[in-house]
Formats: structure tokens, C-alpha cells, sequence
């Protein structure tokens, strides 16, 4: 074997490594939750987190479980799209949105957004449905506390998955192929 195929070898096989565990952490730890996380609590929103969907934070509840505080950015949403139109000609910020309320969140969180081009505040339209002081339901596995989701469960998406299936199956063919064609 030269240099050439084992360079590749610990290249295509760590990158299948990373693959796996970004696999595990973004899609299969996150399976599940709503059967793990059966236990329910009030929480607190405190503030915004730097976790965000369509350029817009999550609200970071507290909650508080044996005498020891948790901290859970959410709702989860499954994506989220921002439509921005931007003029010179409009005075304040508008948001059209599919939120309407706690009860009814959407898994594709959409937000169009009119604004003016040269000055503008922009707010996240979650401010209206999660304001900082708001009681929230958390549910929370009881085993692991600091494993949660606020009001609802958004099942991961499975883009990650096959991506990583697809990485896996490209990698494989390319160490086949070094093997039995390079000498």
C-alpha cells in the first residue's frame, strides 16, 4: 500500500467519524425526547438565547428541579424562513407570521418582514407570544433534568440522517475503490 491510499484511508475514514457523531448529537439524542422527557414543570422565560430559527432567538426559560435551576431555549421548530422586502419608503417595521399562538405553534416557523433599507429595529415575533417574565410549560426527563423542551415536541429532521447515510455509502465506494483499483 503507498502513501497515497493510507492518506485517504484516515481522511474518508474520520470523515465518516464526524459524520456519525454529528448524526448522533443533531438527530438521535434529539429522537425521542417526548417519551423520555414525560415529567412536566413551569418555567420562566428569562431572556432570549443565542440559539436561533430564521434569524430570530429562542426564548431561554429557567425552571427549577430539586433545588437546582435548568436553563432550555425553545420552542422548537422543525426550520424557519424569513422574507425580507426592504425600501427606503417604510416608516416602521412590519411582520406578517404564521405564529398565533402557544397553543397552535406551526413546525416551519415563516416570517415576512417589511422594513426600512436605511434604519430599522427589528424584534423577534416570539416577543409577543414568550415576553420575558411569561410562564411556560417544560417537560423534562426526570433522570437527566437538563434534557427538556418548552409547550411542544418537534421531531428532528431527517435530512441529517440521510445525508450522513449518503456520506457513508460515498466513502464506503471510495476506500473499495482505492483498494481494488489503485496500486
Amino acid at each position: 500500500m503507498n502513501n497515497f491510499i493510507i492518506i485517504w484511508f484516515i481522511i474518508l475514514s474520520i470523515s465518516l467519524i464526524i459524520m456519525w457523531i454529528l448524526t448522533y448529537f443533531l438527530y438521535f439524542k434529539a429522537k425521542g425526547l417526548d417519551k423520555r422527557c414525560n415529567k412536566k414543570i413551569e418555567g420562566v422565560v428569562k431572556g432570549y438565547s443565542f440559539k436561533t430559527i430564521g434569524d430570530f432567538h429562542l426564548p431561554l426559560v429557567k425552571y427549577i428541579v430539586n433545588n437546582k435551576e435548568y436553563k432550555v431555549a425553545g420552542p422548537k421548530f422543525k426550520s424557519g424562513k424569513v422574507l425580507y422586502i426592504s425600501t427606503p419608503f417604510i416608516k416602521e417595521t412590519e411582520y406578517e407570521t404564521n405564529l398565533t399562538s402557544r397553543d397552535n405553534l406551526p413546525d416551519k416557523l415563516i416570517v415576512g418582514i417589511k422594513k426600512n433599507s436605511f434604519a430599522s429595529i427589528m424584534q423577534s415575533p416570539l416577543k409577543d407570544l414568550y415576553p420575558i417574565g411569561q410562564k411556560v410549560n417544560v417537560y423534562y426527563n426526570e433522570n437527566n433534568p437538563k434534557e427538556a423542551y418548552i409547550d411542544r415536541y418537534v421531531e428532528p429532521s431527517k435530512i441529517m440522517l440521510v445525508f450522513t447515510i449518503f456520506t457513508t455509502i460515498v466513502c464506503t465506494a471510495l476506500l473499495i475503490f482505492l483498494f481494488v483499483y489503485v496500486k
